[in-house]
């Protein structure tokens, strides 16, 4: 079940998966396809010009890796001047009682100069629940 709560401040979605990496890309996802409809006035670049970077994390809660390396994808693509075209899951891996992340992100320059409007991937009210059958993780982000 997806769905979106959204005021003047924030915006919270719900992210699933049958397992941790699939949660992890669909939170990518769902990010990435809100951070898009936020800059709906940028007109899609196309991936001739394509690049890609790296972002890694760790962390020893299921929930905080994932949302620093939202936040780490947020924080690059401001500093890059991008535009996200995709991304990929290098790895994610529970060991040494730590979660560790490994994801490349797909991005072209953002030409035109045009502003995002999400500020942060905030810790604000997560709730990671787990059932027999599936993973979902509540993120809210800052606009």
């Amino acid at each position: 079940m997806n769905w979106e709560e959204e005021h003047t401040a924030d915006i919270a979605f719900l992210a699933n998966g049958r397992n941790e990496k699939e949660l992890l890309e669909n939170a990518i996802e769902r990010f990435l396809d809100i951070f898009r409809r936020q800059n709906s006035s940028v007109p899609f670049p196309g991936t001739k010009n394509e690049k890609w970077f790296l972002v890694e994390e760790n962390a020893y809660a299921l929930e905080d890796v994932i949302i620093y390396l939202l936040d780490s994808i947020l924080s690059k693509l401001d500093y890059l001047n991008g535009f996200p075209t995709g991304f990929r899951v290098d790895y994610l891996k529970h060991e040494e009682s730590k979660w560790k992340a490994k994801v490349r992100v797909g991005y072209v320059e953002n030409s035109k100069g045009y502003r995002y409007h999400i500020k942060a991937v905030t810790l604000h009210n997560i709730e990671l629940k787990k059932s027999k059958t599936e993973f979902s993780l509540k993120i809210v982000l800052d606009v």
